[in-house]
């Protein structure tokens, strides 16, 4: 990435280098899917099909209804002390590097349709 700067967003009026047609864009942080009801991944809130567990305790109720708040977290994913998304969770971990690999190879596949310019 380039810093930000005047100099630095000139870039982006890059339309084709060599008569290669080019996109450039800001970089984004690689987001992952992760489930608000029942904190599974890869599926959003509103496709869900399963039933819903605490973010906070990882047993089978909303986190507003949770009697356990007091007691440490416990990911409804691995099980260990912390909550699913926690950055330093392993499940989390492995969602964020598929993630950016996804966008990786999609990054890649626009950057092989070239175009010519004709101008």
């Amino acid at each position: 990435t380039l810093p930000r700067n005047d100099a630095n967003k000139r870039i982006k009026e890059l339309l084709y280098i060599w008569n290669i047609r080019i996109y450039v864009e800001e970089y984004r942080k690689p987001s992952i899917l992760l489930c608000e009801l029942c904190q599974r991944a890869s599926h959003a809130t509103h496709q869900c099909a399963f039933s819903a567990r605490c973010a906070h305790c990882a047993q089978t109720h909303d986190q507003q209804d949770c009697d356990n708040l007091e007691a440490p977290p416990k990911c409804a994913n691995c099980g260990l002390d912390h909550k699913p998304t926690d950055p330093a969770s392993v499940v989390y971990k492995a969602l964020l590097a598929t993630a950016k690999r996804n966008r990786h190879r999609r990054s890649r596949k626009r950057n092989h349709e070239t175009t010519t310019n004709v101008d």
